[in-house]
């Protein structure tokens, strides 16, 4: 990683001098909890020691920010009054983004600024880069222009920028990872109501082994999106017999079973998974507190 810093400021000092601040955004896993956070369900994420380094400071145009990625060789210029998400996928629209959405969600002007950024998270592995890239970014303008954000606001305002910028409609999960993890610990996050619980994952003589298959893939142009969309219709559905549902956080396995005929085979087995994906956190979530290596291994 101070391979990557070092790379980083002497970017920065190079293109716009010494006045900079140093953020860093690590990626995560989820040990369990696919699909559960954009249905308020319950994740159980961790921070990992791969990460995105940032230099931010000031810019001395009055309306101009300059954003250089090392990693794609590439540099975003843009007006901070007057700019629009770019018509094709790619890292700029994380940056972008979050500038809209601070000026949208927080109400503040953010001053024009320079970022030179990089990291060692596998881009388009699973792991969250974007996450990191956006979470990063909004942490040093925050420091920047003394928003006084919480971790919380900073979470909201980087999946806004996925969901308006990116065009992927995400949970919360990846931002909170990236903001709230801490060294030796993963938790469980109630996406409901955004709270959450560190908990040791000692695992004793075993490890988690995170393996790069080198697929990469792009959350935008994936069945990610479809898989929402499923999951939303059937709440719709479900709705009109249990009006008082939000989501299907809300729904039990009796509640699906009585409405089963209103959805189609694929709609019902989304829900299914949903409803069963949130159990088996909350049981892994004990598991792990009574350090029952045989149950983490079975509820895996």
């Amino acid at each position: 990683m101070q391979k990557l810093i070092d790379q980083v400021i002497k970017t920065y000092k190079a293109q716009f001098g010494d006045d900079f601040l140093l953020v860093s955004a690590p990626g995560r896993i989820n040990i369990i909890g696919e699909h559960t956070d954009y249905n308020e369900g319950f994740v159980f994420p961790a921070a990992i020691d791969r990460a995105i380094c940032f230099a931010i400071g000031p810019s001395k145009s009055l309306t101009t920010c300059t954003c250089i990625s090392l990693d794609e060789d590439q540099l975003l210029s843009f007006n901070i009054n007057d700019f629009s998400p770019v018509n094709y996928s790619s890292w700029k629209n994380y940056i972008l983004g979050v500038v809209a959405e601070l000026q949208n969600i927080a109400l503040v002007d953010i001053r024009p600024f320079n970022v030179v950024f990089a990291g060692n998270i596998p881009i388009g592995a699973g792991m969250s880069s974007s996450a990191a890239l956006e979470c990063g970014l909004c942490f040093g303008l925050d420091e920047l222009n003394n928003l006084n954000l919480s971790r919380t606001e900073m979470a909201l305002i980087g999946q806004a920028a996925e969901h308006n910028y990116a065009g992927v409609k995400c949970g919360i999960m990846d931002q909170y990872a990236s903001l709230m993890g801490k060294n030796g610990q993963a938790f469980i996050l109630d996406c409901q109501r955004l709270e959450f619980e560190y908990i040791d994952v000692s695992l004793k003589n075993y490890s988690l082994v995170l393996c790069n298959s080198n697929v990469s893939h792009s959350l935008a142009n994936s069945e990610y999106n479809k898989r929402r969309s499923q999951c939303e219709e059937g709440v719709g559905l479900i709705k009109t017999k249990y009006p008082n549902i939000t989501s299907l956080r809300d729904v039990t396995i009796d509640m699906l079973t009585d409405v089963s005929s209103l959805l189609d085979a694929v709609v019902y087995r989304r829900c299914k998974y949903i409803i069963e994906e949130n159990n088996r956190v909350l049981k892994m979530g004990i598991a792990f507190e009574e350090e029952d290596l045989n149950s983490i291994g079975n509820i895996l």
